[in-house]
């Protein structure tokens, strides 16, 4: 019975990291995501009714889609460029 509570505790202690590193990461999508909306409505006023996505997590690389235009925004370095 010792043993099995050790376990159940172990799977506990599991999940509940796991669900701690998942919202963490979430968090930090959306900061990405505003940040690279930020750097296009900031440099294009034109640009209306945008959406981001993540494009990589790793190089830190945003798509924004605005209407009928898309750029990449590289938030790490603050820069952008259209890709359409």
């Amino acid at each position: 019975m010792n043993a099995f509570l050790r376990y159940l505790a172990a799977a506990f202690i599991l999940v509940a990291g796991l669900s701690a590193l998942s919202f963490l990461q979430k968090k930090f999508d959306e900061g990405d995501l505003r940040k690279g909306l930020g750097v296009i409505q900031a440099k294009v006023p034109e640009a209306q009714n945008c959406q981001a996505e993540m494009e990589s997590r790793w190089r830190g690389i945003v798509r924004v889609t605005c209407q009928d235009s898309q750029w990449e925004v590289d938030i790490l370095k603050g820069v952008y460029k259209k890709t359409n």
